[in-house]
């Protein structure tokens, strides 16, 4: 990946951001709070707030730019998995396949620990101007990428942002854990760490490991800490031997096909999006809200997009060593696929 530095103002504008006028940019940030709508997902203990914003918005174009032609060219730690092209969650996991001891660690607030003034001091590095004008180009890329001071979960530059700050810490992480023969890779706020033998599991380690991220404002969220042995649960995901889906995901996508024949075929998309969001799914991120509903599928496209999506992963994640586990995922697929087919035929 080429570096990019910053090294005039005309570039910033021009070329990062993509606008003719300063005052775009002013006049966006002035009202940038009314860009994000913000949805409220309730979890274990309590509730994820989430600051979505429209896409056809001046801040969504504004982000989107700063993320694609100055943030996405800004390396990262090869430990970081999450929000990287080519890259993806079951890179995560690859590395800790047949190991014996696993840590999981989870960062308290991960996108709102990670304030304006963090992001300047990181960011400094890639700008070559004068102080004065740094200054002034580094105030305007923090207040595009903040709301209340602090990065929110749910805008377009979170992901790349959150990456570049963790870099520092993601190496001294990976650097410790060489040292001591364990393996590490995070997925924004999820810490996986494994070994084959015990130190992952001794006090040392984990207080180690709390006193790095510390350093750097981060908390671990203690009631989220898991240790393992053989292999370990993730998001619906379990490695050990192997990489599959576990359990609890798969009755995510049972209950999708199951609920498409329930009381016979529907007859048409509202029928079956009325009968998917009867239901509640663990692993399926609320769209909307309507009338302190939740709504999780909110068209034929998100349906079939869903489908098609577990589709490609029992594809991808199959294991082809075992017999009886390949052909119960091929099962699954046809049936996939037959919904898939059935839904596209309605109107």
């Amino acid at each position: 990946m080429q570096r990019i530095n910053i090294y005039n103002e005309e570039f910033f504008y021009e070329s990062i951001l993509r606008i003719d006028d300063k005052n775009t940019l002013y006049e966006t940030l002035e009202k940038k709070e009314n860009y994000y709508e913000v949805i409220e997902i309730p979890k274990k203990n309590g509730i994820r707030v989430i600051h979505c914003i429209s896409k056809n918005s001046p801040l969504y174009y504004l982000q989107d730019q700063l993320r694609k032609n100055f943030l996405e060219k800004i390396p990262c730690s090869t430990s970081a998995c999450g929000f990287i092209k080519g890259s993806s969650y079951k890179d995560f996991l690859i590395p800790h396949q047949n190991m014996e001891y696993y840590l999981r660690i989870d960062i308290k607030d991960f996108f709102n620990s990670i304030k304006k003034d963090k992001i300047k001091e990181v960011l400094r590095q890639y700008l070559k101007l004068n102080n004065e004008k740094s200054n002034e180009i580094l105030n305007y890329i923090s207040e595009l990428v903040t709301i209340d001071s602090y990065v929110p979960q749910g805008a377009v530059t979170s992901p790349q942002i959150s990456n570049i700050i963790f870099r520092k810490l993601d190496v001294r992480l990976q650097k410790y854990c060489q040292k001591l023969n364990i393996n590490y890779t995070r997925y924004a706020d999820d810490l996986l760490f494994s070994s084959k033998f015990g130190k992952v599991h001794l006090p040392f380690f984990l207080n180690t490991i709390r006193k790095i991220l510390l350093s750097e404002n981060f908390l671990i969220n203690n009631s989220k800490i898991i240790k393992t042995r053989k292999e370990i649960s993730l998001s619906g995901f379990t490695v050990g031997r192997n990489i599959r889906l576990s359990r609890s995901r798969k009755r995510d996508l049972t209950k999708v096909l199951f609920l498409f024949n329930q009381g016979g075929k529907p007859k048409s998309i509202n029928q079956l999006l009325e009968r998917l969001n009867s239901e509640t799914y663990r692993y399926r991120m609320v769209r909307k809200e309507r009338n302190n509903h939740y709504i999780y599928f909110t068209s034929k496209e998100s349906i079939l997009n869903y489908l098609a999506g577990y589709r490609a992963l029992l594809i991808d994640w199959g294991n082809p060593n075992k017999y009886k586990s390949l052909k119960d995922e091929s099962k699954l697929i046809l049936r996939i696929e037959k919904v898939i087919k059935d839904i596209s035929q309605l109107s």
